[in-house]
């Protein structure tokens, strides 16, 4: 936001209303590396593809996401074995729900991925139809395919409770936003 159009003064309320709606989640301390994207996410300009992977040394004060606004570009194989390694499978509890709607209105995907990011998640590596976070012990990857409308949901862990848990609260979530979808 540029001024005179939208005055510095106004920035923190812009950011809240963002906020509220569910468009906007500012990053805190040190969570996400966004770097390759910079401030184009709140500026809406072009940026190389920026796949965004956790770094521990990354500074996020006064940053914020968007998700309409980040690349529709899935990161490489590679970038994902990172943080999803399919050697994993056989160490822990892996529990997976794919859904298969009739329906989605535009940005559900990206609400769903603010509101994620607001709970204790926090994010390994994002893009516009897909998430990878991490709580405690437990690792989730939630992808959206818009083509085919479905969406697929896969949680690590160890222990199946807190799993189980896991994909109940997005299935309860799905359900209260989108109550006549199936």
């Amino acid at each position: 936001w540029r001024e005179p159009k939208f005055p510095k003064y106004l920035h923190p309320y812009l950011l809240s209303v963002l906020e509220k709606f569910e468009i906007l989640h500012r990053l805190e301390g040190r969570a996400i590396n966004n770097t390759e994207m910079g401030d184009e996410l709140l500026l809406k300009t072009d940026y190389d593809k920026g796949f965004t992977i956790l770094d521990e040394e990354t500074d996020n004060e006064g940053r914020s996401i968007i998700p309409c606004l980040l690349p529709d570009e899935r990161p490489s194989d590679e970038e994902v074995e990172r943080v999803w390694r399919t050697d994993a499978e056989d160490l822990c509890t892996q529990l997976g729900r794919v859904y298969d709607f009739s329906f989605l209105p535009n940005g559900f995907f990206s609400r769903l991925m603010v509101r994620l990011l607001h709970s204790a998640w926090a994010a390994q590596l994002f893009w516009k139809n897909g998430i990878i976070i991490y709580k405690n012990e437990s690792l989730m990857k939630l992808e959206l395919d818009p083509v085919r409308v479905k969406m697929s949901l896969h949680v690590r862990g160890y222990g199946t409770g807190k799993i189980g848990e896991i994909i109940e609260s997005i299935t309860t979530l799905i359900d209260d936003w989108l109550p006549n979808i199936k």
